[in-house]
């Protein structure tokens, strides 16, 4: 039989109390914004109150005067950001033949 001792209360820091719950296979359901930035390429907060001005950082959840990012929103996020990225690279590759072939056409009428 496995037994989990996780204690609550003042005894033990929010730090202690983290690692029991990690020794224990217990693992994190959501995260601060620093350990967003953290597991997400080591953003920096300053990038991370960037992305959430323009609208394209992660669905925050507000808890009185805590804000938390879930796995949830986190992996929303990310395929999102994902799907941004490759929506983005594929204009910028027809824009490049666009304007390319618009310059052929130009040389081409030139001659």
């Amino acid at each position: 039989m496995l037994v989990i001792k996780i204690v609550s209360g003042c005894n033990q820091t929010k730090g202690e109390a983290a690692t029991a719950l990690k020794d224990a296979g217990i693992e994190r359901k959501a995260f601060t914004i620093p350990q967003f930035c953290t597991r997400n390429g080591d953003l920096s907060e300053g990038f991370y109150r960037k992305m959430r001005k323009e609208r394209i950082g992660p669905q925050e959840t507000r808890i009185l005067d805590r804000v938390i990012i879930t796995v949830e929103a986190e992996t929303k996020w990310r395929r999102e950001r994902e799907a941004a990225s490759k929506a983005e690279a594929k204009a910028k590759i027809a824009s490049e033949a666009a304007s390319d072939d618009a310059a052929e056409a130009g040389a081409e009428a030139a001659q």
